[in-house]
């Protein structure tokens, strides 16, 4: 009696068994038609790495770099009362933004020129205290060190 009990119970396995695999079997062979007839198209929402950004993307990454120069996050408002806050920003961002797209880093590089260019134009216009030059410098030097990573990094 047990036997019985033990071969139904393994037939009823087997039986159960391979029903759930006839219903998996569908979707996949649909899956591999899809790829075979290479028409299996799969939407990431994300961008290719040669694709520019948009003006709004721009916008938002300029706010985002350049928040500490609120409302108008200009460059033109950089100051010795913000420059060392813009400075940290901007490394944040850039550790933020280290593995996104190409045009996002380079973005990014653009407004560091950019800051670097007013910072120039303010240290020699005006008294710099030696204190936020030699934070700035070390600022600097770490976002420099992550674009430098970044270079060295494999293109995928």
């Amino acid at each position: 009696m047990r036997l019985y009990i033990i071969i139904g119970i393994i037939l009823s396995a087997c039986t159960s068994n391979q029903s759930s695999k006839q219903s998996t079997d569908g979707p996949s062979d649909e899956i591999r038609k899809m790829i075979a007839e290479d028409s299996f198209t799969i939407d990431t929402n994300m961008y290719s790495s040669d694709e520019g950004l948009s003006e709004l993307d721009k916008i938002s990454l300029n706010q985002i770099a350049l928040k500490p120069l609120k409302p108008k996050y200009d460059i033109k408002d950089l100051s010795i009362e913000n420059v060392l806050d813009v400075y940290t920003n901007l490394l944040m961002t850039t550790k933020k933004y280290s593995d996104s797209i190409e045009s996002q880093r380079k973005y990014l590089d653009q407004i560091f020129e950019e800051i670097e260019l007013q910072n120039e134009k303010l240290e020699q216009s005006t008294e710099y205290p030696i204190e936020i030059k030699l934070e700035i410098a070390s600022i600097k030097s770490d976002i420099h060190f992550l674009r430098s990573n970044r270079q060295l990094k494999p293109k995928q």
